[in-house]
């Protein structure tokens, strides 16, 4: 099965508090090249490294965020958009 990525540059701004005891932190990830509104995303800050040891991201990280689809599952834009026709009315005396 082939597989689409696309990969987006980011850092890790804040690390928030858990709420209640046992719970894990959140990091604040901000995508470079996201629009403003949505550019922000906030995940559990629990991850592993090669040999399976748990950590963690500190504020400032540069990090990567890789986006996976099955090829199934992508379109490409002249499927998925119909062409756009602007209308336009006369204004009638």
């Amino acid at each position: 099965m082939s597989i689409s990525k696309k990969k987006f540059s980011a850092s890790v701004k804040k690390i928030i508090p858990p709420l209640m005891s046992g719970e894990p932190e959140t990091v604040e990830i901000r995508l470079d090249d996201a629009e403003d509104l949505y550019r922000e995303i906030r995940i559990a800050n629990t991850f592993t490294d090669q040999n399976g040891e748990a950590g963690s991201l500190k504020p400032g990280s540069r990090v990567a965020i890789i986006v996976e689809a099955d090829l199934e599952v992508v379109t490409t834009e002249k499927d998925d958009h119909a062409p756009v026709s602007v209308m336009t009315s006369k204004k009638l005396a």
